[in-house]
């Protein structure tokens, strides 16, 4: 799985850049020395996106290029991950081994969102750049959205909660990284929060997504949080 691959990759590695590309993306010429000129003009980011473009099964161009969220900040990134969708591509990213050697072993559980977790992961308390041109070629296999199985479906629900669990886990009860990433959002906004009770605060967030599986989980995690008089207390005040 990607998850292990990446873990076992990091752990080989001997250089501190390192680039990730599926076998049957290309690269483009001009890749590597992009992306080593990029972090040595920017030595204080972790990781580098570049805009992909598409090629059909048998690697013909298709008039397709994807765009980054170029202007929003890392802070506001995270935080419209953790409501809506990623917003990053994985293939062609290339990071800084030290920002993810310290989440190793990724969990081998994640299938289907194993880039959105380490897109979280990178974006918490690091510095991202984000290129305007594509350098890697993206190969889209010949599927519909009628052709998805049910486990695939089933599993994507399971791993929503994890996505979601690991934003609770990077928080914990820094109320200040609480206020980084969400201070802005109109439920915390003008809020007096206690550092005790961000966990309650993520699931009202939560609610407002137009993702069902993450409404859910904006809802458990209230109902938990609550199911505890204390909390309760530390609420009222």
């Amino acid at each position: 799985g990607m998850a292990h691959g990446l873990t076992t990759g990091i752990k080989l590695a001997k250089t501190e850049v390192i680039a990730m590309v599926a076998s049957d993306d290309i690269m483009y010429p001009e890749y590597v020395e992009t992306i080593l000129n990029t972090f040595e003009k920017y030595p204080e980011i972790s990781a580098c996106y570049t805009p992909l473009s598409y090629m059909n099964q048998f690697g013909q161009p298709m008039n397709f290029v994807t765009k980054l969220p170029i202007g929003k900040s890392s802070e506001k990134i995270f935080s419209d991950m953790f409501i809506n969708e990623n917003l990053l591509p994985s293939p062609g990213i290339a990071i800084k081994r030290s920002a993810l050697a310290k989440y190793l072993p990724l969990d081998d559980g994640m299938i289907q969102y194993t880039d959105w977790q380490f897109n979280l992961l990178l974006l918490f308390k690091n510095k991202i750049h984000m290129l305007n041109k594509p350098l890697v070629r993206y190969r889209v296999a010949n599927t519909t959205a009628c052709e998805r199985s049910n486990a695939v479906n089933v599993r994507e629900k399971i791993e929503t909660k994890k996505l979601m669990d690991t934003v609770v886990d990077l928080i914990g009860n820094d109320k200040n990284a609480f206020m980084t990433y969400f201070g802005d959002n109109p439920i915390v906004d003008g809020q007096n929060i206690d550092a005790r009770t961000i966990p309650y605060w993520l699931g009202r967030i939560a609610l407002t997504s137009t993702n069902y599986e993450k409404q859910c989980w904006g809802l458990q995690t209230i109902m938990d949080f609550i199911a505890d008089d204390k909390n309760v207390q530390l609420l009222n005040k």
